[in-house]
């Protein structure tokens, strides 16, 4: 799940470091080791290491100066100094550089576990607080998509389908655990309480229950596939988004979304992209028809077998989505919100808000900064 680099040119103190400790027990289940420091600040920016310990003290580049170099090379790991010397002028140059704590030879097991929990804790709102961002630019730009496949497809020739699970969850850390153990190939988090989960190959749904079924009962699970080209993922990874936002917050269990058909494949995703950037004009399913050269009574049979929603409800839900994010992210006034997202009526913008989340768009906004206020208050001033 997370991945950590242990660097010491003692052989000896590297076998003590990575053996000795409850890794796993902390999400770390990929433990790399180094004891060059050249050949640690290489792993360091081409790969994404979640957190590194390093020792002080290496010939030809010390541990401060190896995790300066990765600081200026906008390497984001979590760095944890490893040091035989308790040198206040080591600990104030490990300060400056924004390490999370500061080891000293030989680390006992009391002082490990304080310091994995404060790292895995760092890791994680690290990936929550950076991913939001990488996930909207894979589900906009093609070219990054492509990129990004390309490199969750090296070597590989034969794939034909990719299998994307959207979880939402109040709790990450358990089922990033269990999906660690199922061959799971990515994940990204598009929210604060969601993750997208990635394989390789096609993973049938009895498989996804068996594998979660203890956390299927406090997560709302939603299951696609796709073929592995960005045209391809970029749909299925706004329908997934679009998806869990449109279903009540108390919605749990692991639902299988209804294939497109194969008719479809070539233009459906296109119009459900179209949606998504035009979702704030006047929009008909005729002028979808016509835009797109589709009989009108095919389409809208087809819009409610492929998304469970006719036009009109999947384009309201989809304006309603984008009116939550403007009220959690904006001060926006509501009035405005309802207009930059397609409703000419505050009064109707209002009602229909209502209906779909059980509170109007300002007790929205209040809930949603209370909950944050509160979350920040429960985390470690360490994590912060």
């Amino acid at each position: 799940m997370f991945k950590v680099l242990l660097v010491d040119d003692e052989e000896l103190a590297l076998i003590s470091l990575r053996y000795s400790f409850p890794w796993n027990e902390y999400g770390f289940t990929e433990i790399l080791t180094a004891t060059d420091p050249q050949e640690a600040l290489c792993l360091l920016i081409e790969q994404h290491i979640d957190a590194a310990f390093v020792d002080i003290r290496m010939p030809g580049l010390t541990g401060l100066e190896l995790i300066a170099q990765a600081r200026q090379a906008q390497v984001s790991t979590c760095f944890v100094v490893v040091s035989g010397y308790s040198d206040f002028s080591y600990l104030k140059e490990a300060i400056q550089l924004d390490t999370l704590d500061y080891c000293l030879k030989p680390v006992s097991s009391e002082d490990i576990t304080s310091t994995l929990e404060k790292v895995s804790g760092r890791v994680l709102k690290n990936r929550l607080t950076q991913d939001p961002v990488r996930f909207q630019a894979l589900s906009q730009d093609i070219s990054l998509c492509g990129r990004y496949l390309e490199d969750l497809l090296t070597g590989q020739t034969d794939c034909e389908s990719l299998t994307l699970l959207y979880v939402r969850t109040e709790n990450l850390l358990p089922l990033l655990r269990e999906a660690d153990l199922h061959s799971l190939k990515r994940f990204l988090f598009p929210g604060p309480r969601e993750a997208l989960l990635i394989w390789d190959h096609p993973v049938q749904i009895s498989e996804l229950e068996d594998a979660f079924a203890s956390l299927c009962s406090s997560c709302l699970m939603l299951l696609d596939y796709s073929r592995p080209r960005a045209d391809a993922v970029i749909p299925v990874l706004k329908r997934l988004r679009t998806e869990c936002h449109n279903r009540g917050k108390d919605d749990t269990g692991l639902v299988q979304l209804p294939a497109v058909s194969m008719e479809m494949a070539d233009y459906f995703p296109k119009m459900l992209s179209y949606l998504e950037v035009h979702y704030a004009e006047k929009l008909t399913l005729q002028d979808l028809s016509r835009k797109f050269g589709v009989n009108y009574t095919y389409l809208s049979q087809i819009f409610k077998k492929s998304t469970g929603q006719s036009f009109s409800e999947y384009l309201t839900r989809l304006r309603l989505t984008h009116a939550c994010r403007l009220l959690e992210e904006t001060e926006q006034k509501i009035s405005l919100v309802a207009e930059q997202t397609g409703f000419s009526d505050y009064h109707y913008f209002c009602n229909v808000f209502k209906h779909a989340y059980s509170m109007s768009p300002l007790q929205y906004r209040n809930t949603v900064k209370k909950r944050t206020d509160i979350e920040r208050e429960k985390v470690p001033d360490e994590i912060l």
